[in-house]
């Protein structure tokens, strides 16, 4: 089985049961999916709570470890296969998040991009396609 189908079923298996460390672990980087040839990799934040302000805080707090973690170069000092490649986080929710969600997700998204970072929201059926784009 390829690599990255490999890595696709691993993450569909944490999904299954939603992995153990999720939006409340702010300083834990909860998956990381990279292809090998890819030039792309996905830092996932495994999201399986409902969409209230104290998640939306705990949001705010774990896409801001993960920025600092790569801008900082800690990510890469740990992850060396990392390097040089485009980084996009991945918010992996269960729920549809609601309006105020998405507008903090939309606001995380262009602060992120001026740090050339990419972020992306979905459900565990349309993971792999976000994981997958160029």
């Amino acid at each position: 089985m390829p690599t990255f189908k490999l890595l696709l079923a691993a993450v569909a298996l944490s999904l299954s049961t939603f992995a153990s460390a999720e939006i409340g672990d702010t300083n834990v980087i909860d998956a990381i999916a990279n292809k090998p040839d890819s030039q792309v990799a996905a830092l996932l934040l495994f999201q399986a709570r409902s969409w209230d302000a104290g998640v939306l805080d705990l949001l705010a707090k774990k896409v801001e470890f993960y920025r600092l973690s790569v801008t900082s170069g800690k990510l890469v000092e740990r992850r060396s296969d990392l390097a040089g490649k485009k980084i996009r986080f991945v918010v992996v929710y269960a729920e549809q998040p609601n309006d105020t969600a998405l507008e903090a997700l939309q606001k995380d998204q262009r602060e992120l991009a001026n740090d050339h970072i990419e972020l992306f929201w979905s459900g565990k059926q349309g993971l792999s396609s976000v994981i997958a784009q160029p």
